[in-house]
């Protein structure tokens, strides 16, 4: 089984344990739309109808995370993006929202919700009959942010070597080489 096929398997018993209507969607696992860092912002995302051009709603659950029925593992987070598909992303994090996601069980911060302990005994009875969630989590610590990427350029000539950027090479245009006023070429 595929971790998208564990996914959308966990996103229909989740939807059959807590009689949530669920829309036709998308689950998969890879990083919400903002930057992947050492630390942990948002550990799922729900796209709502309106954003997605076929009008199928997706949500995206975090590599960063492997353990399925810890409290803010992937379970948890997955029925808190369901809640969000459900309403469509409609309330946020309050109104029906709010209620859904009480009524399922999550606790805490509607922001970060966690799944309480009655959960997470309902969860790990999920999990068991799901099997291993089929993923080995990601590591981002350590990643170096890109810096500008310089490249080479070299005098025809002399084969004197300079570096400039792309921007540079566009306007105002290439350097010239010192000793010989020609203009220098990437090599």
């Amino acid at each position: 089984m595929t971790r998208e096929d564990w996914l959308l398997n966990a996103a229909q018993g989740l939807g059959e344990m807590h009689s949530l209507p669920l829309p036709l969607l998308r689950v998969s696992c890879g990083f919400p739309s903002r930057k992947a860092t050492g630390r942990v912002k948002a550990i799922g995302e729900c796209w709502p109808v309106s954003r997605c051009e076929d009008g199928i709603p997706q949500i995206f659950i975090s590599p960063l995370l492997c353990e399925p029925c810890t409290p803010s593992g992937v379970l948890p987070t997955l029925l808190h993006e369901l809640i969000h598909a459900v309403d469509d992303c409609k309330s946020g994090h309050r109104g029906n929202f709010a209620k859904l996601a009480k009524s399922c069980g999550l606790v805490g911060k509607m922001t970060a919700t966690e799944a309480g302990i009655e959960l997470i005994e309902r969860l790990n009875v999920l999990s068991n009959a799901l099997g291993p969630y089929p993923h080995a989590p990601v590591n981002p610590t350590g990643l170096k942010k890109q810096s500008t990427r310089m490249l080479k350029l070299v005098c025809g000539s002399c084969g004197a070597i300079v570096r400039a950027s792309r921007k540079i090479l566009e306007d105002p245009g290439a350097p010239l080489c010192a000793c010989n006023s020609e203009p220098m070429q990437e090599g």
